[in-house]
């Protein structure tokens, strides 16, 4: 029994070196890799003076902040700062990996890229510089690895599941990896579950008048290649929002109704199928003019079509 208890204790020790060995420059180095040598690397999220350290060690000449806008003195002079907003709970938009792209094309090297720990999105980030040089896919998958504090599928964000994405794609199109065929995948064929949908408003019939409710009707295509789960029920599956635009960067007054959900039934809209919604009742309280947005939003993860990549349907109304 003791000696037993001796194989296991050296066993937790040697798990715990190893550990310790993968995670070293994690917990006390920022998290700072190379992706390319010379060219780009990543980090965690630095603090001023570390940043600085870097920018004379390694002779950095940008920054792509993933988090979106830079804290108060995140941005030291000297470097091109940009910022693209990504999020490490969901898949990427094309819009979100298009911008990436722009910047690791245009972007002054060396580029450092960050995020909050450098784990995740600095990960997709890192993945997509990869491909966009010419490197495989499985070299792209492995900037999600323990030794950058990626904990794995089970613990870890969905982002690897770009990469999947894009490899099926390439499988089905009997095709092999190219750094043009990549972009033009996540320009024309990535689309992210069924967040594609094409929206349109019908106009009112009759003029408005402020406070008179008015009836909308939005008519839904789903442009996806998966059905759209449109519910009913608060806090399940997909509803139409409709809500109401500023107007030359000046908000609507307090009268005018915000987000508002509506539905029309539940069901499943297959793909290249329309639907209509009705919205009885709508009013705006102030005479003026005004734009009305409709969007889909995906009550269950909390998504908006429209951060997605689709576009969200727009209506000029004058209310009398």
């Amino acid at each position: 029994m003791q000696g037993w208890r001796r194989a296991t204790g050296l066993a937790i020790s040697i798990g715990v070196f190893a550990l310790a060995i993968a995670f070293r420059a994690w917990l006390f180095e920022g998290n700072l890799h190379p992706v390319i040598a010379g060219e780009i690397y990543r980090a965690a999220q630095p603090t001023p003076e570390r940043l600085a350290g870097w920018i004379d060690s390694l002779g950095l000449r940008s920054v792509l902040n993933l988090k979106g806008r830079a804290e108060e003195g995140e941005r030291p002079e000297g470097v091109t700062w940009h910022s693209v907003r990504m999020s490490a709970r969901r898949l990427p938009s094309p819009g979100e990996v298009e911008r990436v792209i722009g910047v690791l094309d245009e972007a002054p090297r060396p580029l450092l890229i960050h995020c909050h720990g450098g784990t995740d999105r600095s990960g997709l980030a890192s993945a997509v510089a990869l491909l966009l040089e010419g490197g495989s896919l499985d070299e792209a998958a492995a900037q999600f690895a323990l030794a950058y504090g990626y904990p794995g599928r089970t613990l870890g964000s969905p982002l690897p599941d770009f990469l999947d994405r894009y490899r099926a794609w390439l499988s089905d199109a009997g095709a092999t990896h190219a750094p043009e065929r990549f972009r033009d995948w996540v320009s024309h064929a990535y689309v992210v579950d069924y967040y594609r949908a094409e929206l349109a408003i019908d106009a009112p019939d009759e003029a408005l008048h402020a406070g008179q409710p008015f009836a909308l009707s939005v008519a839904i295509t789903n442009r996806s290649d998966e059905a759209i789960p449109m519910r009913c029920d608060e806090g399940t599956g997909v509803r139409l929002s409709l809500r109401v635009d500023a107007q030359n960067g000046i908000s609507p007054p307090p009268n005018v109704p915000g987000d508002r959900r509506f539905c029309q039934r539940d069901r499943a809209l297959a793909p290249g199928e329309t639907m209509h919604i009705e919205a009885p009742g709508y009013r705006i309280g102030e005479a003026g003019r005004y734009v009305l947005l409709a969007d889909l939003v995906d009550e269950d993860r909390e998504h908006w079509f429209a951060d997605m990549g689709s576009s969200p349907a727009r209506l000029e109304v004058i209310v009398r």
